[in-house]
Parts: C-alpha cells; sequence; structure tokens
C-alpha cells in the first residue's frame, strides 16, 4: 500500500515579490502542496505585504512562514517553521508555542536537534541537508543515512509525525530518499529559479507518486 508523499516548495530569499508572485502560481497549479516562505532578511512589515500580496493568488491554507507565528496566526497561514535558534530559545524558556489549528514545523540536522525539537511538539520536520548543495557551500551533504537514523527514532521513542528531506535532491533522487525514510520533500532552487517551474513542479510529484509505491 503507498503512503502519503508531501512536497514543500521553499522560497530561496533571492527574489523579490513582483517575481515570485507568478512562480508560486505556477507552483501551485504543478500540485505543490504547499508554499513555504523562507525570508529571513526581511522586515516583519515587508513580509506583511508579502502575505497580503501572496495569499491573494495562493490559498493562505498552502502557505507556510519562517519563524514569524504572529503573522502566521494574523493571516491564518496553514503554519509556521522554526530553526534551530528559534527552538533552542523556546526550549531555554520553557515557554510554548500557541497556534490554533496549525502546523509547527521545524528544520533538523542531527540527533540532538531532533530530540530538541520534538519538545515543542512540531508537526513535522524537514532533515537536511541530504545531496550537494548551492545553498550550503562547503558544508557536506548528511546523505541518506540521517533519514534512515532519524526515522529509526522518531519510531521508536516518539509519535509518528511526517520527515521531509531537503538539500539537492533532484527528481532523480526522490525514490531514493523516500526509500531511506522520508515522508516527502522540500525543494527550493531547483523549482524557484526553474525556467518553467510549473513542469518543474509536475515532474518532482510525478517522481513522488512513483517513488512512494516502492518505499
Amino acid at each position: 500500500m503507498s503512503r502519503l508523499t508531501y512536497l514543500h516548495v521553499i522560497t530561496n530569499g533571492k527574489q523579490e515579490l513582483r517575481e515570485i508572485l507568478p512562480v508560486l502560481q505556477q507552483v501551485v497549479q504543478g500540485g505543490a502542496d504547499t508554499i513555504h516562505l523562507r525570508e529571513k532578511h526581511r522586515t516583519d512589515k515587508e513580509m506583511e505585504a508579502w502575505l497580503h500580496a501572496i495569499t491573494s493568488v495562493v490559498p493562505k491554507e498552502k502557505v507556510i512562514i519562517n519563524e514569524r507565528i504572529v503573522l502566521a496566526q494574523v493571516y491564518g497561514c496553514k503554519g509556521v517553521h522554526l530553526g534551530q535558534q528559534a527552538i533552542s530559545e523556546i526550549t531555554t524558556s520553557k515557554s510554548k508555542v500557541a497556534l490554533a489549528d496549525q502546523l509547527l514545523g521545524c528544520s533538523i540536522h542531527n540527533m540532538d536537534e531532533l530530540h530538541r525539537s520534538m519538545q515543542i511538539r512540531p508537526s513535522y520536520l524537514i532533515a537536511g541537508h541530504i545531496y550537494e548543495t548551492k545553498s550550503k557551500p562547503g558544508s557536506p551533504p548528511r546523505g541518506l543515512e540521517l533519514l534512515r537514523e532519524l526515522k529509526s527514532i522518531l519510531a521508536s521513542s516518539y509519535q509518528s509525525i511526517p520527515l521531509l528531506a531537503i538539500g539537492g535532491i533532484k527528481p532523480e533522487h526522490v525514490a531514493h530518499v523516500l526509500e531511506a525514510g522520508a515522508d516527502g520533500i522540500a525543494v527550493m532552487s531547483t523549482i524557484m529559479e526553474a525556467n518553467d517551474p510549473f513542469e518543474m513542479t509536475k515532474r518532482y510529484k510525478k517522481a513522488l507518486d512513483e517513488g512512494r509505491k516502492y518505499a
């Protein structure tokens, strides 16, 4: 029996709003499950303008935003995604992330970060980077073994939540990451900077549909 798989498409912080709007429309039309706004360098005011514009052309139920919990709540987004610095601050202060019927995602890179992230009860995890990627120059990939180890620990010690793989994943890699335990993938530049984002998104969706039959 095949399992459910996920495709998150993540913005790369390089494109302006006027450039990104038609790309995101194509990505959604191509079958992406989630649009993930990763624009760390932008102010809250800028991100509010981004959300206003993006949710006018993309269903807000498909939009996850990095770090900006209040904005995710105000705009009724699908959820919010946190990096390890934010997660560490939350766990150190023993505070809670209050989200009403929204997803909470965490980025992880090793076992310690998995255990720390699980303290805030995430809805899903994104793990990487799995393959070499230009967004992490000089940083060696963690490989498929990371996914196998994370999936094993999740199964034995925690509740079952989706584990997505990120980092240098091409359509031809999808079957391998699913076989290693991933429940889906997160893709950045390969889709966001594609000549035809619609067709590239469809390629990934096809690879996910085909790969999950054998994972």
